[in-house]
């Protein structure tokens, strides 16, 4: 009796037996959608949907599409500042931005660029940012003054009335608030009015108070302001209340901070932090990880990948996940970090946007890289 039990099992299992082949097709189609929702990859999903009609309608179906596209990129919101919730009967519309992301990635390989130049500030700008929702752009500079430019009219929209006594340094913006740090060692707020064309008025703004040496680094979520400074710690403040709720201490100056997937990435000295945002615990403490100070710092969507820009010219990549304390020089870098130099000087600025990931250099260059094309494994 037991040596008939692995024969009937070769027999029900075997998919080679042509007198009662495996139609996976047969199975309900309640089941099919969970089998299809255990896919790890984007890829292994739009090979399925090739198949025939009914996967190609449960892949689309798909809750993966929402997994992927946020493992990648910022959900879309909407003007209420708020994710847009996605029914069982909807869910095919995370595939279509899925597959409407991936092919806007083609503008940025240079067949699609246009040219425009836009003038206002009088000395050196210092930091910009981009909100594609509304076409906006604001920018901060050394003349004192942050200005709101409409990518619509290629014009200044407009211009604070010297929020603060000194230069300018970084300034961030979402769909909540405009902010801005300072070397007078504040944080200026702009709430966002959802009733305004360019979102903002830059007439009243809010102090924030607390840092004792200039402000060098802004980064928000859906809750949070986050403040980096000179005086080598990193405040939280709430979104709603402006005050502040904790607060990271450094061991030196904070050049660059993000915050991605629940965790606050930190660029402090030589060396790149992540925090545990729930529990405040620093969670991966990569040391020496350019020859010089770092000065900035980048990240996936999801957390796990972090890159890093240094005053030696190399931008870095670094697989979080390898959790443990890493203490090696720039040169090899550490075991779970990929390196290349691609500026001929300090790189002082990243941006990243699924696939490309943007370094701008101390003299002037910026460059492009496609991070798919690199020897890396898995999704990100």
């Amino acid at each position: 009796m037991e040596a008939d039990i692995p024969a009937k099992r070769e027999e029900i299992g075997s998919a080679s037996d042509e007198s009662n082949p495996f139609n996976l097709l047969a199975l309900p189609t309640a089941l099919l959608l969970r089998i299809v929702d255990r896919l790890e990859l984007p890829e292994e999903l739009a090979a399925v949907s090739c198949v025939c009609r009914l996967l190609r309608q449960l892949s689309s179906d798909s809750r993966r599409w929402e997994t992927f596209f946020r493992q990648r990129w910022a959900a879309t919101r909407t003007e209420s500042g708020k994710t847009p919730d996605v029914d069982s009967a909807k869910r095919s519309s995370w595939h279509k931005q899925y597959n409407s992301r991936e092919s806007s990635s083609k503008a940025y390989t240079g067949r699609y660029y246009e040219d425009d130049t836009m003038y206002g500030h009088t000395e050196t700008i210092r930091g910009v940012r981009f909100q594609p929702t509304l076409d906006l752009i604001a920018s901060c500079s050394a003349d004192r003054t942050v200005r709101l430019w409409d990518l619509k009219t290629r014009r200044c929209a407009q211009v604070s009335k010297n929020p603060h006594s000194a230069l300018i340094r970084t300034v961030e913006m979402d769909l909540d608030l405009l902010a801005s740090g300072s070397s007078d060692k504040t944080v200026r707020v702009w709430k966002a009015d959802y009733s305004l064309p360019q979102l903002f008025t830059l007439s009243r703004s809010y102090k924030l108070k607390g840092h004792i040496a200039p402000v060098t680094a802004l980064a928000t979520d859906e809750q949070n302001l986050y403040s980096g400074s000179w005086d080598q710690t990193v405040r939280v403040w709430s979104k709603d209340s402006l005050r502040r709720v904790a607060t990271f201490a450094q061991d030196d100056w904070v050049t660059s901070l993000i915050v991605r997937g629940r965790r606050l990435t930190t660029a402090v000295g030589s060396s790149v932090r992540c925090f545990d945002l729930e529990t405040g615990k620093c969670v991966a403490n990569l040391q020496d990880v350019h020859v010089g100070k770092v000065q900035a710092v980048e990240g996936t969507q999801c957390g796990r990948v972090v890159f890093s820009g240094g005053d030696d010219g190399f931008v870095r990549l670094h697989d979080i996940r390898h959790r443990r304390r890493h203490v090696q020089t720039s040169s090899t870098g550490p075991e779970s970090s990929l390196g290349w130099g691609t500026q001929t000087s300090a790189v002082t600025s990243l941006a990243f946007d699924d696939p490309w990931l943007a370094s701008a250099s101390l003299l002037g260059a910026v460059e492009l890289l496609n991070m798919r094309k690199l020897p890396t494994s898995g999704a990100w």
